[in-house]
């Protein structure tokens, strides 16, 4: 299946933090055909990239025998992303504030915070073997 001909790509990759480019790739590609802005290219990649890499890390511990699965569902100006990991799922409502005074010196939490100020919608679901994040991102004309 190639991205151009079709609206929908799939992606499997091992919980390796280096496969993270090729996701990159792919992701730019596929915001490039829907003809997204430069901002929106790269607001997408940087989100894209971040929840896969949460998922290699805290959702399936970096554990090369679990994989994350990206799904790409892409028409006209709009794309929705889902990024499945086979970890034991977060409650979303747990994440700290980053921006709250006792967290501005955590190491870690403003990934999500970040995610979503780019991207139009972002829902989380725990599944009983995993956890999804839906990204969607419709390109400003």
């Amino acid at each position: 299946m190639t991205i151009e001909n079709s609206t929908h790509y799939e992606i499997v990759i091992p919980s390796d933090l280096n496969k993270i480019k090729d996701v990159e790739k792919i992701t730019e590609r596929i915001a490039s055909l829907l003809k997204f802005s430069e901002d929106d290219k790269d607001s997408l990649a940087i989100s894209v990239t971040e929840i896969v890499g949460n998922a290699i890390s805290h959702g399936n511990k970096n554990d090369p025998n679990k994989n994350i699965v990206i799904k790409f569902d892409y028409h006209d100006d709009t794309i929705v992303v889902e990024i499945h990991d086979e970890g034991c799922g977060f409650d979303a409502n747990e994440i700290e504030n980053p921006l709250e005074p006792e967290n501005l010196l955590k190491e870690s939490g403003r990934g999500i915070f970040i995610v979503r100020a780019l991207m139009d919608e972002i829902k989380f679901i725990k599944k009983e073997k995993g956890s999804i994040v839906r990204l969607k991102k419709t390109a400003k004309r």
